[in-house]
């Protein structure tokens, strides 16, 4: 999704939720200073547990295609698997100013910061030996994975900072209309829930699109060369 379409998917989402979304000021407002938006990706050292014979891993529920395919393979079972929990942290600061007239208040976003997190755990089957060319290949593989899911949130938190830039540019995107005081605490709530909400749907984007490159990485093509690479892996899969 381009930041065109975030754009668009964030400013309806603003809408939808009774948000003031304005061509410009909001009126009985004064201009609220534009909020600091940063969005950060952090992937945490990638841990290896080989401790598990390939019996258990077979039990895992595997995400790609190809990948539980190959699991019914006469000839192969589930050497490796990469699991990477991906996972989100907000803090969404508000504050306020007087309105002009009546007595009321305008809120408006102060700070959002959103980070996406991966913390990613390859399982290599037991059954291989540390160093061995199978061990090794499978290693390599799911390190494949882990980049993949690396680059995504990567990728979706630097469109999703950009995004936000863009709608808050207008001061109508990043405060309430003139509201009174036991309104205050409602419309923060629906003011944050909508950041949450519209980040939430890039990102699932952001899992459909890093689906489809988890999937393209486990073909049968990868399998093959799996095997070129080594020779006993026939051998060793099929015990």
């Amino acid at each position: 999704m381009g930041p065109e379409m975030l754009l668009e998917s964030i400013q309806a989402g603003l809408m939808a939720s009774g948000l003031w979304l304005a061509a410009g000021s909001v009126p009985g407002c004064p201009v609220p200073p534009i909020p600091n938006v940063s969005v950060y990706a952090v992937t945490a050292a990638t841990k290896i547990d080989d401790s598990l014979p390939m019996s258990v891993l077979e039990t895992f529920e595997l995400d790609t295609d190809t990948a539980k395919s190959a699991t019914n393979m006469s000839h192969a079972k589930t050497g490796g698997v990469m699991r990477g929990t991906i996972g989100i942290e907000y803090s969404i600061e508000m504050d306020w100013r007087p309105a002009e007239h009546g007595g009321l208040s305008c809120l408006h976003f102060s700070e959002v910061n959103i980070i996406l997190t991966l913390e990613p755990t390859i399982f290599i089957a037991r059954d291989f030996a540390r160093g061995g060319c199978v061990y090794n290949a499978v290693r390599d593989h799911e390190m494949e994975h882990v980049a993949i899911d690396r680059a995504a949130i990567e990728a979706y938190s630097a469109q999703i900072d950009r995004a936000f830039d863009f709608v808050f540019e207008v001061d109508g995107n990043r405060q309430s209309p003139p509201i009174a005081d036991n309104e205050v605490t409602v419309m923060r709530s629906r003011m944050q829930q909508a950041v949450i909400n519209q980040t939430e749907q890039i990102l699932r984007d952001m899992h459909a699109d890093r689906m489809a490159r988890q999937n393209a990485l486990d073909s049968p093509q990868t399998y093959a060369e799996l095997m070129r690479q080594c020779p006993d892996a026939v051998a060793e899969m099929a015990r």
